[in-house]
């Protein structure tokens, strides 16, 4: 079975952002997330909306992500 969500740390590891930083995009509710109790899971699907929209975003002006 495939793994349909992701815990900040790895969503952290997925974006090579730092946890610090992921877990500031959860407070300020830029990336979907659900809470399990404690715990904070990212679904797939937004981190894949996520990536989708920088890219659009940062193609606007004609330059691209490297």
């Amino acid at each position: 079975m495939e793994k349909r969500f992701l815990s900040v740390l790895e969503f952290a590891a997925v974006l090579g952002i730092g946890k610090s930083t992921a877990w500031k995009m959860v407070w300020e509710k830029q990336v979907r997330c659900i809470r399990a109790g404690h715990r904070v899971l990212i679904p797939i699907a937004a981190v894949e909306e996520l990536e989708t929209t920088h890219l659009e975003t940062s193609r606007g002006d004609g330059n691209q992500i490297r």
